[in-house]
């Protein structure tokens, strides 16, 4: 009996020696770094800036409706249904088309013989506002296509011209171009060649009286002169060139497209210029420059879509005057689209869509954000090729505006996907390589999340992951007095699991200490961290780099202790022992 004390006090030292060199010895966590975020593959898109985001695409487009006759869009608007009602000059008619190209409703030369339209509008009522250029009038008809308002007595196509140098009579109209119906019941109207802007009081019509009961009274307010071109006035307040488009902002000002003068306005009721965009007279495509804009809208946060028709471009610019978007031959928006030709609108919908009607290329467009997108990283080994790791978080840093979301997923070591919730991985989360992923998806076309940067944090983990399970027997872990390995390797099995015992800490079979990630020997728990690269420059290397303890420094010298003492302490314990 007495012959075991020393086995006995021998193993449980060593034991003990163990448990501290295993306690002492974790190593510190590290964290890696995401360098090239823009490289990742997938079909997110690089943005202005280091980040990556929804790609802008053709969300909807429309050809010719009507066999035998090229669409010729001059305006086109998203109605609260979901259809898109568009104005054709060449075929001659207002349609309402739904997403799958179907006309729903029209109002053609079916309807009115003479009928040339250049803008339409639908009305709250149903109702849809035309304005009829070669007739220079501008009616109201009901969805049975019946005429319920007009204002501009219909003058046949042919003589159109003849009077159009003398002052207008009441209820009389020069080259209308565009219409509004305002909140207070007035109609604002762009008269292009009359070079003026009028709001009408829309309730002085009665159908049947001279004049369809107007007097010179139903103006309420006008900007520009009659017949008197801006340009022959030095550009003074309150003239105008040939205004395509004007519409009446919440604030109370008027936004006006002014083509021939190559500028966009807004003008006070008082008749003030309080913001413009576009060099007055000169027609450029430079800083702060337009071409002949055809139309201008105001955006809810400030910015100023406009369609820069002689320099094919549709531009939002923000209050100080820069481009902030653009949509070109020379700025595809990274679609693989020729671009405009001559855009007669530009037309924001509510979905954060805009609109185009791309005149020179028979077509409408509508550009918006993808509205879901991914990108993927390929295998990380974290800057330590061939370890393995304990994964302990993956934090994604992502700008992502209100609409819009993002999630995460990840994959080790070529495993299936997982879904991140939150940043922390779950506790068992080990491997050599890992993978990420970030799905992107907006309810917005106008805005996407923004994938700024990907960090992984990780420690160096053992050789196999310790299986759970009760306690058990086995052999293979014994102590040889006469040299051998200080701690075998063996195997066991018992309640609730089973483990296959690992290399021992040192020995004839111990991991060999390598050259560590800054040139340091390194070796941890019993495997080697060898590392001559990252795979990428500075910046993705771990922010530490893993390394031993000093505590497992110091229990490993007791270990060494221990082995030293090992053979004279057993000789004594052995002469005790036969006594």
């Amino acid at each position: 009996m007495r012959r075991r004390w020393f086995p006995l006090f021998a193993s449980a030292g060593l034991a003990l020696t163990v448990a501290a060199f295993g306690l002492s010895a974790t190593a510190s966590a590290a964290t890696w770094t995401e360098s090239h975020i823009t490289g990742l593959s997938g079909s997110l898109r690089k943005g202005e800036g280091v980040w990556l985001e929804l790609p802008w695409t053709i969300l909807w487009e429309l050809g010719p409706i009507v066999p035998g006759a090229p669409l010729d869009p001059r305006a086109v608007e998203r109605l609260a249904n979901g259809n898109t009602l568009v104005t054709s000059r060449d075929s001659r008619g207002v349609y309402e088309v739904t997403p799958q190209k179907t006309i729903t409703w029209s109002y053609t030369t079916a309807d009115d013989p003479l009928l040339v339209p250049f803008h339409a509008t639908r009305l709250p009522s149903g109702n849809t506002l035309i304005v009829d250029r070669w007739q220079e009038t501008v009616i109201e008809v009901d969805p049975s296509g019946n005429v319920v308002w007009r204002y501009g007595v219909p003058d046949d196509p042919n003589t159109q011209w003849e009077d159009d140098t003398e002052l207008p009579d009441p209820g009389e109209l020069i080259d209308p171009f565009h219409v509004v119906r305002l909140p207070n019941g007035n109609t604002l109207i762009a008269e292009n060649q009359a070079c003026t802007v009028i709001e009408v009081r829309s309730s002085d019509y009665v159908a049947g009286l001279p004049n369809d009961g107007y007097t010179a009274d139903s103006i309420v307010w006008q900007y520009g002169v009659t017949h008197e071109l801006a340009k022959d006035h030095g550009y003074a307040v309150p003239y105008l060139d040939w205004p395509k488009y004007a519409v009446r902002l919440a604030n109370g000002n008027t936004l006006i497209a002014d083509e021939a003068a190559s500028a966009v306005l807004e003008v006070t009721p008082a008749g003030a210029i309080a913001w413009s965009y576009g060099q007055r007279g000169v027609a450029g495509s430079g800083p702060g420059q337009l071409n002949e804009p055809a139309s201008a809208e105001r955006l809810a946060d400030g910015t100023t879509l406009i369609s820069d028709g002689k320099n094919n471009r549709s531009i939002r610019v923000n209050a100080a005057g820069e481009i902030v978007w653009e949509f070109s031959a020379t700025s595809p928006l990274g679609l693989e689209d020729a671009g405009l030709s001559g855009p007669r609108r530009t037309s924001p919908t509510g979905t954060g869509s805009v609109l185009i009607a791309d005149e020179g290329n028979d077509r409408l467009i509508e550009l918006g954000r993808a509205p879901t997108g991914l990108a993927t990283s390929g295998p990380i080994d974290c800057g330590l090729p061939g370890a393995r790791k304990r994964f302990q978080s993956i934090n994604v840093t992502v700008d992502a505006p209100s609409g819009t979301a993002y999630a995460v997923s990840y994959s080790v070591d070529s495993g299936q996907w997982k879904t991140l919730g939150g940043s922390a991985l779950p506790s068992s989360t080990y491997g050599k390589l890992i993978r990420y992923r970030v799905t992107f998806t907006t309810t917005r076309a106008d805005a996407s999340p923004r994938l700024l940067g990907v960090s992984i944090s990780y420690v160096p983990a053992p050789a196999q992951q310790p299986s759970s399970g009760g306690s058990g027997t086995g052999s293979g872990g014994r102590y040889p007095w006469g040299g051998g390995t200080l701690w075998g390797s063996g195997s066991g099995s018992g309640t609730g699991g089973s483990k296959q015992g690992g290399t021992g800490y040192y020995g004839t079979s111990s991991a060999v200490p390598g050259t560590g990630i800054d040139g340091a020997t390194s070796v941890q728990r019993g495997w080697s961290l060898t590392s001559t690269t990252y795979g990428g420059d500075a910046s993705s290397r771990p922010s530490s780099a893993p390394a031993p303890a000093l505590g497992g420094l110091l229990a490993l010298g007791v270990v060494y202790v221990v082995g030293a003492c090992s053979v004279p302490l057993g000789t004594i314990v052995s002469h005790i022992a036969q006594r």
